[in-house]
């Protein structure tokens, strides 16, 4: 009886974990609520955010780089999260143009972070930046983050 408890236990709990590795992290929608986060940005007149991140949890340099993103593009954005290998393998089809074609040229996968900034429909790539350049570097974040603001201003005109 015991034996079957425990493996039961460790049935859910590796169940659990592999469902809470592909879920979005706070403030973000998945991926595949694109629709409904796009109707949400076009209808506020705010940016699009797309994180792309690998499958890679452990990555420091990925912790760094997600928080450093988030910073950079901070509220009054329209925030969607998707890993790179679910969206390398997914059909671009219903993507809006200009998300269609920068999945069209793969994400890098495992250790990665990339953060897309769009219009409100997501018909226009505004600003990018990878985890190379969120990982410390601080000029670069500080120019991904004026990127940034300059086009929420713009947004708002």
């Amino acid at each position: 009886m015991k034996n079957s408890i425990c493996c039961l236990v460790v049935s859910l709990l590796g169940i659990c974990g592999l469902s809470a590795k592909d879920d979005a992290p706070r403030g973000f929608q998945p991926i595949s609520e694109l629709a409904e986060a796009k109707a949400e940005a076009v209808e506020k007149k705010q940016l699009l955010v797309i994180a792309v991140k690998g499958a890679d949890d452990d990555c420091p340099h990925c912790v760094a780089a997600m928080d450093s993103g988030e910073k950079a593009v901070g509220g009054g954005v329209v925030k969607v999260f998707a890993r790179a290998e679910a969206l390398n393998k997914a059909d671009i089809s219903g993507f809006p143009s200009a998300l269609k074609a920068r999945a069209a040229k793969k994400f890098t996968t495992g250790a990665w972070v990339e953060f897309l900034v769009f219009n409100s429909d997501g018909t226009k790539l505004l600003a990018s930046s990878t985890r190379t350049e969120l990982d410390g570097d601080s000029k670069a974040i500080a120019a991904f983050k004026k990127e940034v603001q300059e086009q929420k201003k713009a947004m708002k005109q």
